[in-house]
């Protein structure tokens, strides 16, 4: 019997979802009451990741559990806003001790708002942490700033996860974390079991890697701490609603989600610049949950009896049977 899942939602999906060409965003501004209004009106969903400290902070915590309980939508996550512009040239890579310091007491303020929410997630997206042209960083420097930024960040509160999602590029040219082999390894030099890694969809596809396998490795190092649902062409950032471009890819993703036993929140990191908000999300949901439904129809033995062969054609024909059967 398969488990129940919770879904999420990112709270910027629910934004004036703003790009470079168009400045001012592609609706109006929603504050954060309306936010939380219109999750507790998306079919299926049953929480939102918030950051901090736009969305909540030391002088509104208690507004927004009362907002979360008024709604019915829990917080899942709360996540760092450490890619504002006062950290442009990095956040915890920062040569600037002054400016670094904001960025770890930002994080140190994310995890206990987690905490007081009564949430066990801190999401840390190193957006600024990266550069843009050969020699404009020092590598060696940059790492171990960040590698002991986190570390500080982990003694503060051993009972709140630091979630840390990498992804290759954007805003910066070139993110230090930018791969989930990179960020194991800072995981590793850290040694705390309370930093562990976010598998994106598209980040991965941003490394032309495959999102099953990627988080297969993480959960077989006790990292797999959270996953973001959405789809992407590989080539750029897209978050596009879950479950629309790379299907077979999603299937495989949620049927391994199942062999490693994880038991998080299914999280929806999209941004839909020009669709309905409410729809946007209702169908991503709708989508994992149905996409789920046929992963969960896989018999274990049977497919590893096929993928022992080697042949491709083996594991494909069982699968197009098991979702077809006849048709055609």
């Amino acid at each position: 019997m398969a488990r129940e899942v919770s879904y999420t939602l990112g709270i910027w999906a629910l934004t004036a979802t703003v790009d470079r060409f168009c400045w001012d965003g592609y609706r109006d501004h929603l504050e954060t009451q309306h936010q939380f209004e219109i999750a507790g009106q998306i079919e299926g969903l049953d929480g939102l990741i918030i950051q901090c400290p736009n969305v909540v902070n030391k002088d509104n915590a208690k507004e927004i559990k009362s907002l979360a309980e008024s709604t019915g939508i829990r917080v899942s996550a709360v996540d760092a806003n450490v890619f504002q512009k006062e950290f442009k040239w990095g956040a915890f890579s920062s040569a600037d001790p002054q400016v670094r310091r904001r960025a770890i007491d930002t994080m140190k303020t994310t995890m206990d708002m987690a905490a007081e929410i009564g949430c066990h997630n801190a999401g840390l997206w190193l957006g600024q942490d990266g550069f843009d042209y050969p020699f404009q960083e020092n590598y060696l420097e940059a790492w171990e700033r960040i590698r002991d930024s986190v570390a500080e960040c982990a003694d503060h509160n051993p009972e709140v996860h630091i979630c840390i999602e990498p992804k290759a590029a954007e805003p910066r040219g070139f993110l230090f974390l930018g791969s989930a082999g990179r960020t194991m390894a800072l995981c590793y030099e850290i040694g705390k079991d309370n930093v562990g890694v976010t598998c994106d969809m598209g980040h991965v596809y941003m490394n032309r890697g495959n999102p099953a396998e990627v988080a297969t490795y993480l959960a077989k190092q006790g990292k797999l701490f959270s996953v973001h649902f959405n789809d992407a062409r590989g080539f750029f950032d897209d978050d596009l609603m879950a479950g629309t471009v790379h299907i077979w890819d999603t299937i495989e993703f949620l049927y391994y989600l199942e062999q490693v036993g994880y038991d998080g929140w299914y999280g929806f990191d999209i941004f839909p610049y020009r669709e309905d908000l409410k729809r946007c999300a209702e169908l991503s949901i709708r989508n994992i949950r149905d996409l789920r439904a046929i992963a969960m129809k896989i018999d274990p033995e049977e497919l590893r009896r096929r993928q022992a062969t080697g042949d491709a054609i083996a594991s494909q024909a069982y699968l197009r049977d098991l979702l077809f059967g006849t048709i055609g």
